[in-house]
């Protein structure tokens, strides 16, 4: 369903409204101290390290260290470093467990929640704040706009493909992969290490920590679902999408309340999932989503464009992990913190890799992935060498991060450049040879099938096609003047000429690749060479008809008009006999000069006077049986029909001069496209493996390899010879 552009624009404009209200009005909520605390190691002391204008008129200036604060109902607290802490990872050194520090920070809130507050000073100074005023925004740090602006970017997104392509279960689960992407964001943005002095009551960090665990499990479950529709559907997809919303559903209510105490809520007990159950159910989505790509990627080749998506699909499900895994993951299993510390660098890289799995569900024409992939798996590669490489030169070999960022400059200069020129030329010259083969073949092809009158100008084009593209089908059109490429590159339409319509050809390569403008020109070029080529040929056969059409008059005028003139001028019947004989022979010489079709009734007739004239002559027992139907339409060429009629004669030849046979049987049938030719005789027959070859013969043996036949001899007793011609291998006069 197709959504106008304003429709598209309102809920794009309502999504992000709502979105950022939300958030910026979740982190406005808490009450503001309006000043920041940092660790000084050197005093051990908490210090201020900025105030607002009106904190510092009751007294609080930059530089103070502070002891405690109480508030007005008594409650007093004595300020460490374990109250402001910037990373997850540094709580680990204050706190045994989530739950003590989540009632400390609990604890903190109820602090601050009751004014006035009164600050006590190292020194014993103290300083009352009134808190009623609402934190600004100009006190979010940078982290905080880069994480909420990741959280709003993705639904967008997502919600603009589904929007575009609602019907598409791709885009809806794209979606909603997008949405648990924002609660990530929404909970990583209100952490207590993105907002300095930022206490949420524990009801608010319950919330958050529930929008953390089920954002996580949404993103990943949904992703990796995302596999089952795009880019092929599979035929178990509704099945298992089915048992993944099942999943979604029951697990996180048994991971949750698993560690629950009903009854000692009081004490803060804190529904959660433990690491192992956060991260078990990503382990199981990655290994389906490897299972994913792969059948995508089996079930897509031979067609380029879906091998494409599904290529872009595995990049990018294989970096996204990778990077969470290797940088973020294991240095925590480890032991050690997160090569990627904050989510202001994390969820930005992940955020990159959704924008990757969005633009190849979208498929804008602006980004033609297919035409792509390839630069991006290299770039990718080669960002991740270097990567590797910064890590080692850092980590193990003790360099400063300058030091490592100018030795990884001079080799991607003076290595990587000279060695990707190379590899891209050698792939080059490879890509340029093998063109070349093609080309070679196809023009020899072209060459080859102009040269012989039995192939059809449009199968000869045919041929020349399919050799040099290899494509995996061939359709003909209609009315096409100009070559071109079509949908994206997975057609090339090849332009009709003088003597073949035009042809739509799909999928290059067997589906190995896309067209390109270098097709388009290629295809040109042998269309212009195709036509110059039959020109041509149809010039020669042009004059080679007119050569035989003044021979057969020569003939017809000259030498006919002798051998009539012998035949009254002769003086005994042997000479007259002979002359007509020799009549006939011309006769059929120039029906065959003639080179009309001639059909299997007339061969027929003409054969059985062939037979009867010999066989009367030579006081032959004859006998004939002609099964062709009479209403068949094959026709024969003239070519084909001298043939026969030649090799007949020469049989008959033979019985009478080597066989001295009594009797021939000659038999004609019409089976599967194929006339056979039955001869016999009762003569002495001849032994094939002794007997010496002469004209008689080769001139059989060469007549039926013109005629493409089958020749099977059996001479025991007497000669019996089976002629099997195939009907559509002859000329049929013009090519």
């Amino acid at each position: 369903m197709m959504h106008s552009p304003r429709a598209l624009i309102n809920f794009a404009v309502l999504t992000v409204a709502i979105l950022a209200f939300f958030t910026i009005s979740s982190v406005l909520y808490p009450p503001y101290t309006g000043f920041m605390l940092e660790y000084d190691e050197a005093s051990d002391a908490m210090r201020v390290v900025s105030v607002d204008a009106w904190v510092e008129e009751q007294g609080l200036q930059i530089g103070d260290a502070i002891q405690s604060v109480t508030n007005s109902n008594g409650m007093r607290a004595v300020i460490e470093r374990k109250h402001i802490l910037k990373s997850s990872e540094q709580s680990r050194s204050y706190y045994d467990n989530r739950n003590e520090r989540l009632n400390e920070m609990d604890r903190m809130h109820e602090l601050f929640s009751n004014s006035p507050i009164t600050i006590e000073k190292k020194n014993g100074g103290l300083v009352t704040l009134t808190l009623d005023k609402q934190r600004p925004l100009s006190s979010l740090s940078l982290p905080f706009w880069v994480v909420f602006l990741c959280g709003l970017t993705a639904p967008l997104v997502s919600s603009l493909a589904w929007a575009w392509q609602s019907k598409k279960p791709e885009t809806t689960l794209l979606l909603l992969s997008g949405i648990g992407f924002f609660l990530i964001c929404l909970s990583s943005s209100m952490s207590v290490y993105k907002a300095d002095m930022f206490y949420l009551p524990l009801l608010a960090h319950w919330f958050n920590r529930l929008a953390l665990d089920i954002g996580q499990l949404s993103f990943v479950l949904f992703g990796t679902a995302v596999l089952l529709f795009y880019p092929n559907k599979f035929s178990f997809s509704p099945r298992v999408l089915k048992y993944l919303i099942i999943g979604f559903c029951v697990y996180p209510p048994f991971a949750y309340f698993n560690s629950w105490w009903f009854n000692d809520l009081s004490t803060g007990q804190y529904p959660r999932f433990t690491d192992a159950e956060a991260y078990s159910p990503m382990l199981l989505m990655f290994c389906l989503t490897i299972f994913l790509c792969w059948k995508q990627y089996s079930t897509s080749k031979g067609y380029p464009v879906q091998r494409a998506q599904t290529l872009w699909m595995i990049l990018a499900w294989t970096l996204g992990p990778s990077i969470f895994v290797l940088l973020y993951l294991l240095p925590r299993w480890l032991g050690d913190g997160p090569l990627l510390k904050g989510s202001e660098i994390l969820l930005p890289i992940i955020l990159s890799v959704y924008l990757m799995v969005f633009l190849g569900i979208a498929r804008f024409n602006l980004f033609q992935l297919e035409r792509y992939i390839g630069e991006a798996y290299q770039w990718v590669l080669i960002s991740v060498l270097f990567l590797v490489l910064d890590i080692v030169l850092i980590s193990f070999l003790n360099l400063s991060p300058q030091t490592s960022n100018g030795i990884i400059l001079v080799t991607a200069i003076w290595g990587y450049i000279p060695i990707r020129y190379w590899i891209q030329g050698r792939l080059n010259a490879q890509v340029d040879s093998r063109n070349q083969a093609l080309t070679s073949e196809a023009v020899l092809l072209m060459v080859r099938n102009s040269l012989d009158s039995k192939t059809l100008a449009n199968e000869s084009w045919y041929q020349v096609v399919s050799a040099m593209f290899r494509p995996s089908d061939i359709t003909p059109l209609d009315s096409i003047q100009e070559s071109t490429t079509s949908m994206r590159g997975q057609q090339l339409i090849v332009a009709g000429n003088n003597y073949c319509s035009a042809l739509r050809l799909n999928f290059a390569d067997r589906g190995s690749r896309l067209f390109s403008n270098k097709d388009v020109e290629l295809a040109n070029v042998l269309n212009l060479l195709f036509e110059r080529l039959y020109d041509v040929r149809d010039s020669f056969l042009q004059g080679q008809t007119q050569e035989r059409s003044r021979i057969r008059r020569d003939l017809h005028d000259q030498i006919g008009h002798k051998l009539l003139s012998l035949i009254y001028a002769a003086k005994d019947e042997k000479s007259r006999s002979l002359a007509q004989e020799t009549m006939a022979q011309l006769s059929e010489l120039i029906q065959a000069m003639k080179q009309e079709p001639i059909s299997l009734d007339d061969l027929a007739t003409r054969m059985q006077g062939v037979c009867v004239d010999i066989c009367a002559n030579a006081k032959l027992q004859l006998g004939w049986n002609n099964e062709i139907p009479v209403e068949t339409f094959e026709r024969i060429s003239s070519d084909q029909f001298l043939n026969i009629l030649n090799i007949l004669r020469e049989l008959l030849s033979n019985s009478i001069k080597h066989g001295r046979a009594s009797s021939v049987r000659v038999s004609l049938k019409q089976i599967d496209g194929c006339l056979i030719v039955d001869y016999s005789d009762d003569g002495h027959g001849f032994d094939q493996q002794t007997v010496k070859p002469g004209n008689g013969l080769f001139n059989l043996q060469s007549r039926a390899s013109e005629l493409h036949a089958k020749m099977e001899w059996h001479t025991s007793e007497g000669t019996f010879l089976k002629l099997t011609i195939p009907l559509d291998s002859g000329d049929q006069n013009h090519g």
